[in-house]
């Protein structure tokens, strides 16, 4: 509950510009720090995919958790970064987003080899650190539709995000992670609107999507049907 109001604080000293001179400065430790470790899959999201998936469908798209959910604040604070203080944060934060899915993509394919001298064990850890991560970092990149679909600003990012898409998201649509499909496939159902549906690319996501409704995963099959 602090996290939420904290966060609606902070959202409502974006608008004004006395207060916005303060916290300009640390625009990026905010996002880096606070924000982003909060938008990431973590444990208890971990046990209750695992133990309810019915669950963990419920609360994930229960409208309560508009205004209880401390993920759904924080990237409620994120937008209204990148809305009302665009020139500041907007390319900041996605040259961090950039990073976040080279770094974790390059990790996850490492770990999930075998590596000589690391136990399963450390290396499981590793990989669900990794998968964690890229899962805020995608929720971070669709997060922010509203912003990338501005004519300008697609004119300016709409390459990195594309490049992204293509090489850092829509190869997780097949993970062996299952959030990470999940997430996967929210994103580009968020973001979709940026790719040229004239592509063969374009129809291969399309493709890909349809075959994820026969996911064995519950909260995988019900992603999938809100994207579509």
């Amino acid at each position: 509950r602090l996290v939420v109001e904290t966060c609606s604080y902070i959202m409502s000293s974006v608008a004004l510009a006395i207060t916005w001179q303060h916290l300009k400065q640390n625009v990026m430790p905010l996002v880096t720090h606070v924000i982003f470790p909060v938008l990431c899959f973590d444990q208890r999201d971990r046990i209750k995919w695992a133990e309810d998936p019915i669950d963990f469908v419920r609360t994930t798209y229960d409208v309560i958790q508009d205004y209880t959910s401390q993920r759904v604040q924080c990237s409620r604070l994120l937008v209204d970064l990148c809305q009302k203080r665009a020139k500041t944060c907007l390319t900041p934060i996605l040259n961090f987003c950039h990073e976040v899915l080279l770094s974790t993509t390059s990790e996850l394919q490492h770990h999930q080899q075998d590596t000589p001298g690391t136990d399963a064990a450390t290396r499981r850890a590793a990989l669900d650190e990794a998968a964690a991560r890229k899962d805020g970092g995608m929720y971070l990149l669709g997060s922010l539709r509203s912003q990338l679909c501005d004519p300008v600003v697609h004119i300016e990012c709409g390459a990195k995000v594309e490049w992204l898409l293509t090489n850092c998201i829509a190869t997780e649509l097949q993970s062996s992670i299952p959030h990470l499909r999940a997430r996967a496939c929210w994103a580009i159902g968020n973001l979709v609107v940026l790719l040229d549906k004239n592509t063969e690319f374009y129809l291969q996501i399309v493709r890909c999507v349809l075959s994820m409704l026969r996911d064995p995963e519950l909260p995988v099959r019900f992603q999938v049907f809100v994207s579509l």
